[in-house]
């Protein structure tokens, strides 16, 4: 005896029958059962074939079992009904959001994607912003900024960096409806971050860090930087989400010797490393550092504000 587990076109719900198979074992039968559930396709059939040992004898007891295991399959059944119906129920407020197929009906373009002007007076009136110089200056001076790659042991302090190529492209901006949150996405061909002085710390287990430096230069290219904030009568960047991504498979990075000029294996170690996973490191610092030229491109471009991004 076993059941067969039948998942609706929807998968929304889930029903469950007793069928005749080959001999099998409830061994982890509930663990199972979830998972079979939720990778099912749509209007699949969960063929669960469990068989309760004993079952081909005729004995009340047996039978009992039976209809105690049935039971509780049911149950589980029913437990995770609920959680299917709460994977298909779309909510606005909760962290774990999950959106639907049609998105393109949430989204409200207030302005056209060419249209700058109107950009910034849609910002204008939820947030006080002195008017924008229009664009990023080129190259853009930055006293200073931190990198903490982590995957390598090193902090990476920059000191005195030439910024060019901060004036991106925007390529969205809108409001998604459902979740009342201001979507702006900006396209960076190339940024090329020369560095006067990289002071790196290579940091040691109960040790104060080796420190090493000299000038670095990375270039991220063909990048994207996405922005979320909450939208209400008035715009608060503080509470802005920031997502980085690059399409670049061979990022360009170059540092001078000094960096790794130190007897210490710790030191040639943790370069060597760095340098066998440079794309790595290299998305890792953009991840970082995406932060900081959005708000650069924002504060220039669109808005002018006081508070840091």
């Amino acid at each position: 005896m076993g059941v067969v587990v039948k998942a609706s076109p929807d998968r929304k719900q889930v029903a469950v029958s007793q069928q005749s198979y080959a001999a099998q074992d409830w061994t982890n039968f509930t663990s199972l059962l979830r998972f079979e559930l939720k990778i099912a396709s749509p209007d699949t059939h969960i063929k669960c074939r469990y068989f309760l040992r004993g079952w081909a004898t005729t004995s009340r007891e047996v039978a009992t079992q039976w209809r105690q295991k049935f039971t509780e399959l049911n149950r589980e059944v029913a437990t995770v009904n609920v959680e299917l119906a709460n994977l298909h129920k779309p909510y606005s407020k909760a962290m774990n959001e999950i959106l639907v197929d049609n998105e393109e009906d949430e989204i409200y373009r207030p302005c056209h994607i060419d249209d700058l002007n109107c950009m910034r007076k849609f910002l204008a009136s939820r947030r006080h912003c002195y008017p924008p110089p229009g664009r990023v200056p080129d190259p853009y001076l930055r006293d200073n900024s931190i990198l903490n790659y982590v995957d390598f042991n090193i902090t990476v302090i920059n000191i005195n960096s030439k910024i060019s190529g901060l004036n991106g492209i925007i390529k969205e901006f809108h409001v998604n409806k459902r979740t009342n949150q201001l979507v702006i996405a900006v396209w960076f061909d190339t940024i090329d971050v020369p560095t006067e002085r990289s002071v790196v710390y290579h940091h040691r287990n109960g040790r104060v860090p080796i420190v090493t430096s000299d000038w670095s230069r990375i270039i991220y290219r063909r990048t994207l930087i996405t922005t979320t904030t909450p939208l209400s009568s008035t715009i608060d960047f503080r509470y802005t989400v920031v997502y980085g991504y690059s399409e670049d498979g061979n990022p360009r990075y170059g540092f001078g010797s000094g960096i790794n000029n130190h007897p210490s294996p710790i030191v040639q170690g943790n370069v060597a490393s760095f340098m066998a996973n440079i794309d790595l490191a290299v998305r890792n610092a953009f991840l970082t550092e995406a932060r900081s030229y959005i708000r650069i491109f924002i504060q220039n471009v669109l808005c002018g504000y006081d508070v840091v991004l």
